[in-house]
This record gives C-alpha cells, sequence and structure tokens, in this order.
C-alpha cells in the first residue's frame, strides 16, 4: 500500500486530551487540552439515525489519517471544523511508525465552541437606487446577502450565489448594492459562515428605495 502524500493530508485538526479533576465537592471534572495540531485526510464512514430518550440522535463514524504520532489514544478527541470526533480506535499503519488510521464516532450535537449568530444588522441608503447592507457577528464570519422585491419569488445573492465577503470578521460586514428600482419596497436578510463552514441567517428586514423607509418584516423562508 503506498503512503499518502502531504497535499493528501490537507485539513488542519486538533488532537485534545483529558485533563481530569476534582472541584470543592469532590466531584471529578473533565476540561480538553491540547494534544498536538496536524494536517489529516478525513473521510466519512457511515451515519445511523436512532431514538434516545425519545430524541433523534445521528452517530457518524469518521476516518483520520495523520502522520504518525507517539501517545495517541482511546481517551482523546479529534477537533475538526468546530466539531468534536471521540477517538474509538488507533491502528499503527503496517507498524512502521509513519502514518495513523483514527476512526472515531461523533453526534449531531457535539459542536465546539459559539456557533456563528447575526447581533445587528442595518441598511443604510446611498441614494434613490442604492443601499449599503451591513451585520455584525458574534463570532468572525463573513457575508452574504439576500435581497428581491417584494412580491417578487427570485432572491438576488451578492457578492454571488458562491461568494462571500472577503475578511472573517465580528465587524460590520457591508456590501453595497446599486442600480435598484426607486419608490420600490425590497426585503433582505444576511447569511453569515464561520471558519468552520457553519451558518446562519439573519431576520427578514425590509426597506422602500426613495424614502428612507426600513424595517422589520418577520421570518420568511430562503430556499
Amino acid at each position: 500500500m503506498s503512503h499518502m502524500s502531504i497535499a493528501d493530508k490537507r485539513h488542519k485538526v486538533t488532537i485534545q486530551q483529558q485533563d481530569v479533576s476534582r472541584n470543592s465537592y469532590g466531584e471529578e471534572v473533565v476540561e480538553w487540552s491540547e494534544y498536538q495540531q496536524v494536517f489529516a485526510q478525513v473521510q466519512p464512514l457511515r451515519g445511523n439515525e436512532r431514538y434516545a430518550a425519545q430524541r433523534l440522535t445521528e452517530e457518524r463514524i469518521t476516518k483520520f489519517l495523520i502522520r504518525y504520532i507517539s501517545g495517541v489514544a482511546t481517551e482523546m478527541r479529534i477537533i475538526h471544523r468546530n466539531k468534536a470526533y471521540y477517538i474509538n480506535s488507533v491502528l499503527n499503519m503496517g507498524m512502521r511508525n509513519r502514518e495513523l488510521q483514527i476512526l472515531t464516532t461523533s453526534g449531531i450535537e457535539d459542536v465546539v465552541g459559539d456557533l456563528p449568530e447575526v447581533t445587528a444588522q442595518e441598511v443604510s441608503f446611498e441614494n434613490n437606487t442604492s443601499v449599503n447592507f451591513q451585520c455584525t457577528t458574534n463570532v468572525d464570519t463573513v457575508a452574504q446577502y439576500y435581497y428581491k422585491k417584494e412580491g417578487t419569488d427570485i432572491w438576488i445573492i451578492v457578492p454571488s450565489p458562491t461568494t462571500y465577503t472577503d475578511t472573517y470578521q465580528t465587524t460590520p460586514h457591508i456590501h453595497n448594492v446599486s442600480g435598484l428600482d426607486a419608490t420600490t419596497t425590497y426585503l433582505w436578510k444576511p447569511k453569515v459562515k464561520d471558519e468552520y463552514s457553519n451558518t446562519a441567517f439573519g431576520d427578514v428586514y425590509y426597506f422602500i428605495t426613495g424614502n428612507g423607509g426600513a424595517g422589520y418584516k418577520g421570518d420568511i423562508y430562503l430556499p
């Protein structure tokens, strides 16, 4: 079997170890600390849905291939794209101390850190046919904006359906839209994405070109 190149291991992941202590009540407290950061090949293998405690849960098996590191054990976990993967087995490939194959289990609730959230959004008017969209977030994100004329079905996405604003940040993501129809009501809504590809939408607001009217519209489904 040929060994993978460095290019195959393109996902930066963090291996964490458990630090166990006891609090003032004698209760065991488990915290996680970094063991080592490495680059890995990540391969989802399968997923299973089941009911536990009257809740639908999902369990996924994922394989990580990394360069050989001593000391990696089943008491550890891997953090990848803001999600925790708990180690089930560690295989020293060919017993040659060159690569490790790590099988892990993760669930839909095994998210580490804060998920992105739009904390504020605002539209400002350049002129009768041009506006600036902006939003702020709780964590560093990039942003897109959806807008359309009220009463129509097609949402327009800016900067584009496949492009977000350039810089991951929490401070306002500002994007200008021009060429709008004057004295027309539009709906708009931000979409943000963090560096782990977790996404979130803001609320739907309206604005009226020409008279500067703007406000909250409510929750409207975006495909």
